[in-house]
């Protein structure tokens, strides 16, 4: 499983061996869907080995890292007394 940091998201890539982690301590609800055949043939074949439980999982999960990061953009400079972030010294030379 890899993880990569996008600003104030984090998305997570999933690989057909991690799909076993979710499974682990999680409850299930079990759900009846209507979703568009090309599109989830689509996304099966650019993700091979995944199931497609664990794919639409992510797309859940994707789903609310984005309006999460909308959100935060609305606010975008509405805190008048905060101080600004410390910089690693990395960024500096």
């Amino acid at each position: 499983m890899q993880v990569c940091h996008g600003g104030a998201t984090a998305v997570v890539l999933l690989e057909a061996d991690d799909t076993y982690l979710y499974y682990e301590h999680m409850h299930t609800v079990r759900m009846t869907m209507n979703v568009d055949e090309a599109l989830l043939t689509q996304v099966i074949e650019a993700h091979p080995g995944v199931t497609k439980t664990a794919l639409v999982e992510q797309g859940l999960r994707a789903l609310l890292a984005r309006q999460a990061a909308v959100r935060l953009a609305h606010l975008g400079g509405t805190a008048k007394g905060a101080r600004r972030a410390k910089r690693s010294a990395w960024h500096r030379r």
